[in-house]
């Protein structure tokens, strides 16, 4: 921000995500360790440090994310107050197609099918290819040379055999991609001549289970009315242009056309996150994160006295409904 000229003398809390990593528990369960010290940052800047959001969920039950999705909801959701408001499907394509659904706006709560949903490998799909056939690191998202190819029956069957499921709740991990990519390692010999063919496949496979979930695994009572594409793959036209092609009726657009660029949603759904925090507001749901009762979300680490006295200021202004002893544990 003071880059640009933005005035940060009213600033007096900001939000802090991904600063930490994801490790296995004993018993298999993803835990979010976080990696901030926040107590020193706040008090290094004078500012009050909003952080740790997967953690607060995961203390009462949940997964530990998509926390930001809550943020996509508040920003990018249809805000119109007449009839026939659109619900909007955000698809992240990055290493794991996601895909997060976003009910209309409303005022009180957020909704509880509010959403996210793993869909298929995508851009671990196309680097792991490049790694086998090309021996590059990874695939080129501005490389449009698999539109020249054609889509081989035989791959995409062998890859739905391996990868049967639907779509699965959000993990930190994603979805596994080395049963698709052990199919190419036995298949080497026959594959090398037809690369361009392996990733047109992997395009227009990656795109299809994409198309399936939104037409038929969605409710049909909340039909997706616009479609924004994000993360790193949203450049490559070849997917845009199938499910474009694929979902007629539905306007299919990049996250940029919206006025954000994606790679700015996350610190926008972390300033989100610390607002909800400093509003005492929950940021999270069942059908989000798997918790059982909406909780506040992220730890706070106080910045000095006047700081944190502004702070305290902001959030005696929005007090939270009052609950009971027993809910409160």
């Amino acid at each position: 921000g003071a880059r640009h000229g933005a005035d940060l003398s009213a600033l007096r809390a900001v939000g802090a995500t991904n600063f930490g990593h994801w490790v296995h528990d004993p018993l298999g369960r993803w835990d979010f360790q976080p990696t901030l010290d926040s107590a020193l940052l706040a008090k290094l800047t004078g500012i009050t440090i909003i952080d740790d959001f997967p953690g607060r969920d995961q203390a009462h039950g949940g997964r530990g994310g998509p926390c930001e999705a809550t943020g996509l909801w508040m920003m990018l959701s249809d805000r119109a107050i007449l009839p026939g408001r659109i619900i909007r499907a955000v698809i992240d394509l990055a290493e794991t197609a996601r895909v997060t659904l976003l009910p209309p706006r409303q005022p009180i709560q957020l909704p509880s099918h509010l959403q996210c949903r793993q869909v298929v490998p995508l851009l671990s799909l196309l680097d792991g290819l490049a790694r086998i056939l090309l021996r590059q690191p990874q695939f080129d998202v501005n490389e449009q040379q698999a539109i020249q190819g054609r889509s081989l029956n035989e791959l995409a069957a062998a890859w739905d055999r391996v990868l049967p499921g639907g779509p699965t709740t959000w993990s930190p991990d994603g979805i596994d991609v080395e049963p698709l990519l052990d199919v190419v390692r036995n298949w080497h010999v026959s594959l090398v001549e037809q690369v361009t063919d392996v990733f047109c496949t992997a395009i227009h496979w990656s795109s299809r289970r994409l198309v399936d979930y939104l037409r038929r695994d969605l409710p049909q009572s909340q039909p997706v009315g616009q479609i924004l594409l994000a993360g790193p793959a949203r450049v490559h036209g070849f997917i845009a242009h199938l499910l474009t092609q694929q979902l007629p009726g539905i306007e299919v657009m990049r996250a940029d056309d919206f006025g954000v660029t994606s790679e700015c949603w996350e610190a926008i759904a972390a300033a989100i996150l610390a607002m909800l925090h400093v509003d005492q507001v929950p940021a999270n749901t069942y059908a989000l994160t798997g918790v059982e009762t909406p909780r506040v979300l992220g730890r706070i680490s106080p910045g000095p006295p006047g700081n944190w006295h502004g702070v305290l200021a902001d959030m005696a202004r929005t007090l939270p409904e009052k609950m009971t002893l027993r809910s409160a544990i």
